[in-house]
């Protein structure tokens, strides 16, 4: 006949000995994300007050006046 087989319970507490391990690693591993999410973050900061930097760099100094205004088409044209 046939025998069943049986889970040892060495066996048993080897897994759930591996799983309280890897569960025990979360905070860490959370921790981790959440620096990487910070250096990300600042980073971000950083490239977005360099990119604000050059564009204040490359505006044009004129009068408020005469920066919403469009060229008349046939000043463009030289007639």
């Amino acid at each position: 006949m046939h025998k069943p087989t049986t889970v040892s319970s060495k066996s048993a507490m080897d897994h759930l000995g591996e799983y309280i391990a890897g569960v025990s690693k979360f905070p860490e591993k959370f921790a981790l994300i959440a620096a990487n999410h910070r250096s990300s973050e600042q980073s971000l900061g950083r490239a977005a007050a360099a990119l604000r930097s050059m564009g204040a760099l490359n505006r044009p100094r004129h009068d408020s006046e005469l920066r919403n205004h469009r060229p008349n088409a046939e000043n463009s044209a030289g007639a």
